[in-house]
Parts: structure tokens; sequence; C-alpha cells
């Protein structure tokens, strides 16, 4: 087998180096992304990036909740890589922008990624900082987390599994 290649849960084989709209499948990023915890594993609890991806939704803008949900959707494909190390990795962070500009092509999303996702995702950040971490240090570009806004139950990665890819077949009209 092709060393670009790698086999996803459904059986799906990705050639990471041709990735394209076709090796894109919904029950393969909402399981990887239910097995993928944030914060490096840092976290009081094992908080993955299925349930930030539907924080992200939450706060998003109803317009702009499909691409909100799926925001790290190439993480399902490339892992998740914390940001302070995705500074030191120019050619990461090149692979991710061009596997969410293939994901965005698939969904018929408008690239590049609409400013209220980002900020959403920012707002998810800071409030799941505030909120998962146990020791509370200034980070870079760092602003006040939504006070209305907590995370009161860290999801199983099973369930946060089903509700996310319930709530991107719901913005597909069930077609994904």
């Amino acid at each position: 087998m092709n060393p670009h290649c790698m086999q996803t849960h459904s059986g799906r084989i990705v050639d990471l180096s041709r990735f394209c709209e076709d090796d894109i499948c919904i029950s393969d990023v909402c399981h990887a992304l239910s097995q993928i915890i944030r914060f490096t594993g840092h976290a009081h609890a094992p908080y993955t990036v299925a349930q930030h991806s539907l924080l992200v939704a939450e706060i998003a803008p109803p317009e702009h909740r499909l691409w909100a949900l799926l925001h790290d959707a190439s993480e399902a494909y490339l892992g998740d890589v914390a940001s302070p190390l995705k500074t030191l990795l120019p050619e990461y962070r090149a692979l991710e922008e061009q596997f969410q500009k293939v994901i965005a092509g698939r969904f018929n999303l408008p690239w590049p990624m609409p400013g209220p996702v980002k900020h959403a995702d920012r707002v998810a950040l800071m409030n799941e900082k505030r909120d998962l971490l146990l020791t509370q240090h200034e980070w870079p570009g760092e602003f006040e987390p939504d006070r209305k806004l907590h995370i009161v139950n860290v999801l199983p990665g099973w369930e946060a599994e089903t509700v996310l890819r319930e709530a991107i077949e719901e913005e597909l009209g069930g077609k994904s």
C-alpha cells in the first residue's frame, strides 16, 4: 500500500497525498472526531473534538452552522495538533488548509471559512479553557469567555459522535 494512505473507520483507503471530495465520509469524520481529545489530553476530562464542534455550532450564527460543525473535519484525517505546535509546523498548517478547502467544496461551503465561524471557534476555546483546564494561565490572543456559556457535561465519545452525525445530517437535509 502507498505510504501516504490510511484506512478509515468505515474501511475506506484514503491517499493523504491526493485527498479529494470522494474521500470524505461523514460517519468517518464523526467517529474520528469523537475519538480525538482536545488540549492534547490535558483537560480534567476527555473532551472530544466532536463535542467542541457541537459547541462551535451552538455559538455560530445559524446560517453558518454546517461550517461550524465541520470546521475541524480535516482532523479526522490529519489528527489534532495543538495550536502552539502548529506554529512550529507551517507544512501542517498548509496541509490542514488544503484539506479544509476540499471539505468545503464537498459540502458547497464558502471558502475561506467565514469569519463568524472562526470567531465562534475562538469563543468556544476560551470557554473550554476556563471550564476544562485546572489552572488558568494567560494565552496569546486571549479574550474573556462568554459568561453565559458553560461546559456543563463532557459527553462520552460515542454520544458526541452520534449527536454530531445527526446535527450534520440535519444540516444536509439527510443527504451525507
